[in-house]
């Protein structure tokens, strides 16, 4: 008895050798009229499903989009402007020493935003190692130097790994003027110290990069 479609295109395997499935009408199929062992088959499309649905520790979350992001960051700007710069090696070597963090980059992206001719804020989205995976951070700065706003746009990490938002909330209000530095005015999180530190870190960073650079052009 022919049990399976001669056309069909999906992957075939033997079952016991005794017969050969294919897509999901050659399965309804074989239920209905040729599967005597039914709880054999519900045991394995049960394990199956299982398998397919139960989350992946480490799969990436996104949990926001840079456009949707950008609004966040500015709900009241008619317009924002997306700026470019390359650090000279005198401008990095400052900056690095400003925020005691590295710049390993050379090209810093940033975003302005204006209501009218007004000047309104700056947002900052970074993408970074953690341990061994990366993880997307936006933090918004007042044209006064300033952290307003801080938040994880995508974590590749496992979830355990990631800040709270309660956490985030520390980082809120700092200036260049504090430490901005876990065991200090930050604390830790038991562990995810590596994930912590590098958020206190982006965030002298951007506020070193604020001062050293944005200052300047305002």
């Amino acid at each position: 008895m022919a049990l399976i479609s001669k056309n069909s295109n999906y992957l075939k395997k033997w079952y016991q050798g005794k017969f050969v499935f294919s897509g999901f009408g050659d399965l309804w199929y074989l239920l209905r009229k040729n599967f005597k062992d039914r709880y054999r088959f519900f045991s394995v499309i049960f394990l199956l499903a299982f398998v397919l649905l139960i989350p992946k520790t480490g799969e990436t979350q996104v949990f926001m989009g840079k456009k949707k992001a950008l609004k966040t960051a500015f709900p009241d700007a008619d317009r924002v402007e997306r700026k470019n710069i390359f650090f000279t090696d005198e401008q990095r070597k400052v900056l690095q020493q400003t925020a005691r963090a590295s710049f390993g980059e050379r090209l810093y992206t940033y975003y302005i935003g204006f209501q009218g001719d007004t000047l309104l804020r700056y947002a900052f989205i970074d993408t970074h190692v953690v341990k061994s995976k990366t993880e997307t951070v936006m933090v918004v700065v007042s044209t006064e130097g300033e952290i307003e706003f801080i938040r994880i746009l995508a974590f590749y990490e496992p979830p355990e790994y990631m800040p709270s938002s309660s956490w985030l909330g520390q980082i809120i209000g700092k200036t260049l003027d504090d430490p901005i530095q876990i065991h200090q005015d930050v604390d830790t999180i038991s562990g995810a110290t590596v994930s912590t530190d590098s958020i206190a870190s982006l965030a002298r960073k951007v506020l070193a990069f604020h001062k050293i650079i944005l200052e300047k052009k305002e």
